[in-house]
Order: structure tokens, then sequence, then C-alpha cells
């Protein structure tokens, strides 16, 4: 019964300032409204390239493994699997070159680019066939530096492609960013994440995908 009444008072109170203020009741309708619209296209273009396998990718030399973040040195799941992907795609494709990308964040023991390719090297993979990026902190400065190493290596035909693996939820992104940084074309190979993880990270991808279109727009 108390609860009924505080809501019976908050109704009333809510009611009457939005009566004596109507516009500023409109603009958080409209804001709100936006919110709501702008999320629901934001995950339509996430699903978008959700299941991506390009396999005719004759003039891309590179294959760029972004990555994911650690537990101290140790892979996390997510990045585990995209490093899975990776090397499933370079044992059909052995003529190219495989770049490891990720900087150290606060609580990583190590870059992450060193512990991707430590993982790849226990998988086999020839040490001269991997090339370390470990700089960057984001998608942006993945794929920004990851041309650079491209830059410097040399080993590409006339065109700056590459083949883009990343999660599903992570790849719209990814491949907008890699377009507006010149790489002609953008190829990708999606991997999947735990199912426990993939809610957080589609919520988690909105803000991040609204901030890549307006700072690369």
């Amino acid at each position: 019964m108390l609860a009924f009444n505080i809501f019976k008072r908050w109704r009333y109170s809510y009611n009457a300032f939005f009566q004596h203020h109507p516009v500023l009741k409109w603009m958080l309708r409209s804001a709100f409204l936006l919110i709501v619209t702008s999320f629901v296209l934001a995950e339509i273009l996430v699903l978008s390239r959700f299941s991506e396998e390009d396999d005719v990718t004759v003039d891309a030399h590179y294959i760029i493994i972004l990555g994911s973040g650690l537990k101290g040195a140790e892979l996390t799941d997510t990045l585990r699997m995209r490093l899975d992907e990776g090397l499933s795609y370079w044992q059909q494709h052995r003529d190219r070159k495989i770049i490891v990308s990720g900087g150290q964040g606060k609580d990583e023991d190590v870059p992450e680019a060193v512990a991707m390719r430590d993982y790849l090297l226990q998988q086999g993979i020839p040490e001269n066939a991997i090339l370390l990026e470990r700089r960057s902190t984001s998608t942006y400065e993945n794929l920004l530096f990851s041309k650079q190493v491209i830059d410097q290596d040399g080993y590409h035909a006339e065109h700056d492609a590459a083949v883009i693996v990343t999660s599903n939820y992570h790849m719209y992104r990814a491949c907008w960013i890699g377009k507006q940084l010149g790489y002609d074309p953008v190829y990708a190979r999606t991997s999947k994440v735990p199912w426990k993880d993939l809610p957080y990270n589609m919520l988690r991808e909105y803000p991040a995908l609204i901030k890549a279109l307006l700072m690369t727009s």
C-alpha cells in the first residue's frame, strides 16, 4: 500500500511538472525515440555482416587478426576463436602473411599481439609468416597501424587488400573502418563468440559503432 501511494504521488508530480514544461516533454520523447531507432538500425548493420566468409581473395596477401583482450597473459575465449578462424584460413592460403594486432592494456601482462603470435606458433605456423602490430588500443588503431605494417613489409600487389578476421558482432565496424582507411578491398572472415558473451557484446557495439561512424565520416 505504501509503495502504491508513493507511485501515485510520483505520477502526480511527473504529470504536473510536464504540464508546465511541454517543450521539455517533447524533447525527451524525441530523444528517446531517436536512441531506440538508432539502436535498432545499428544492430541491423551489425547483423548484416554477422557471417562473412570471403573465399575469393586472390589479391589479399595479408590476414589481419584483431585483438580482443587478455586475462593477464592468457587468451580470452573470444580471442582464441578469432585466432582459430585465422589459422583455419591461413592453412588454406599458406602464401599469405598473418598480422596479429593488439597492444597492451592496463590489466594485461604482455601486448595482445605477442600472446597471439605465441599461440599461432604453438599451432605450427612458421614465425616468418607472422607480423606483429603491438601498439594499438582500439579497432581504428588496429587497422591503421596494421596498414603501416603492410606498407613497411611490402609483400603485396598493387592493392592494399586484406582479410580481416574478427568476431561476428565486430565485423561490420571493422570493415567500415578498414574502408575508410583505404583497404581496397576489405575481405572478411568472422569468428563466433561464446553465447554467454554475445548479448553484452551486441549492446556494447552500439555506442562503439556510432562513434566509429561519426569519427570516420
